[in-house]
């Protein structure tokens, strides 16, 4: 990850609240504490009251990576790279973080008809969501 108010220095790890410094060891554990407050999420979805507003989403990652980073809940203050394992270590092109807020509330708009209940017969919806989603964050 390349934003230095964020790492580490000379290193690419996130500061964290664990002061793991080995980015391995650190993403187990992200990915570990991630897993478990998704099983609490849909074990009581009610957790993080439901709004469909960029607050909502915000309150989500606070929710999600609170345990491990500070930052966590509160938009981007700068533009980044990411080495992302499931794109074999390349980056998304994230967006422009001046564009965060905008670009959330515009994507949620767009989708706010679909009937997220109905999930089984739009799979492509949520795909296309969750990588617009993914493109912002």
């Amino acid at each position: 990850m390349s934003t230095e108010n964020d790492c580490y220095p000379n290193s690419d790890v996130l500061i964290n609240k664990y002061n793991i410094r080995d980015k391995e060891l650190l993403e187990k554990l992200e990915i570990q504490k991630v897993f478990v407050k998704l099983l609490g999420l849909d074990v009581n979805p009610a957790r993080i009251p439901y709004t469909y507003d960029a607050m909502h989403l915000t309150k989500i990652h606070k929710y999600l990576f609170g345990d491990l980073y500070e930052w966590a809940g509160t938009f981007r203050k700068a533009n980044f790279y990411k080495s992302e394992r499931v794109l074999s270590g390349a980056s998304a092109e994230y967006a422009d973080y001046r564009d965060i807020e905008k670009r959330l509330e515009s994507l949620l708009q767009k989708y706010e008809k679909v009937d997220w209940s109905d999930i089984g017969q739009k799979g492509g919806v949520v795909s296309d969501f969750l990588l617009e989603l993914w493109s912002i964050h």
